[in-house]
């Protein structure tokens, strides 16, 4: 069974990723695939002080940090999942009910179904999008895993960490 959300009301902010994998879901810890740099990004560019391991991820409430994915019935690479894998209703549901005040989507693949409805990436740009959901802002930064570093640039994240530490802007 796919890890529970780690979701409450008022976040600062929600990361959103496709889906859990086979391996993250048997360390019974986000983004703890062998080589996926979540942790060490929102550490370095401010959202947590402090660097945080997978199996510590709980701890992200206490820093205004919420996870989630679009897909919750079944581990998956992102070339494993069929369309009807992904739940975006009830993801709209969870954001309308803990309205974070920023939504950010870990990849492209999951932000094109949240925002287009398919998979199609290339029509997706990285950063804040111009439409909120609801209150909350949209944001699309790139993976952190291993298997996306060809699309990698930390200053999305650091654009991410900005936005999330002047609440003003």
């Amino acid at each position: 069974m796919p890890l529970p959300d780690l979701l409450y009301r008022k976040l600062k902010v929600v990361f959103v990723g496709t889906a859990v994998t086979a391996s993250s879901n048997a360390a019974e810890a986000y983004y703890a695939t062998h080589g996926n740099s979540f942790y060490s990004v929102i550490n370095n560019v401010g959202i947590t002080p402090e660097l945080i391991l997978p199996e510590q991820y709980r701890s992200l409430i206490n820093h205004g940090v919420g996870l989630t994915d679009l897909v919750k019935e079944r581990d998956a690479l992102d070339n494993e999942l069929q369309h009807l894998d992904f739940d975006v209703e009830g993801f709209k549901e969870k954001m309308r009910h803990f309205s974070p005040r920023i939504i950010c989507f870990n990849g492209k693949l999951a932000a094109a179904y949240f925002l287009l409805g398919n998979n199609k990436t290339k029509y997706v740009q990285y950063g804040r999008q111009s439409e909120l959901f609801e209150n909350s802002i949209v944001f699309v930064a790139p993976s952190t895993a291993r298997t996306a570093l060809k699309y990698w640039d930390e200053n999305h994240y650091r654009a991410l960490a900005n936005l999330i530490n002047n609440p003003h802007e």
